[in-house]
């Protein structure tokens, strides 16, 4: 069942620490991505984007890029943590642009 993307991003603070996530597995969203967007994190194979078992997403980024996105967002400030609203925009600006999102 779909959740929202912020909460979907929170929990990969927690993966490093309980590994919830394995490597592999990718998330999932509704355009247009924003933090109140449908998401899931799932292992499998995308057809044209879109997971097999979620018609409606498509796909964002794979978790593992995702953790990175989020630990240079933070290197580059300072070793600061993102609030909710700025990692998803963080992820979300990779996912679009395939670079990191700049220091404003």
């Amino acid at each position: 069942m779909p959740e929202r993307l912020v909460d979907v991003v929170l929990r990969l603070y927690e993966i490093s620490k309980a590994d919830r996530y394995e490597v592999g597995p990718t998330i999932y969203a509704r355009r247009p991505f924003d933090p109140e967007s449908d998401a899931m994190v799932l292992s499998e194979d995308p057809i044209d984007l879109a997971p097999p078992s979620a018609p409606g997403l498509t796909y964002l980024l794979a978790v593992e890029t995702a953790k990175e996105v989020l630990a240079v967002w933070s290197s580059w400030r300072g070793g600061r943590t993102p609030d909710p609203n700025e990692a998803v925009t963080a992820i979300v600006h990779y996912a679009l642009n395939d670079a990191y999102r700049p220091i404003e």
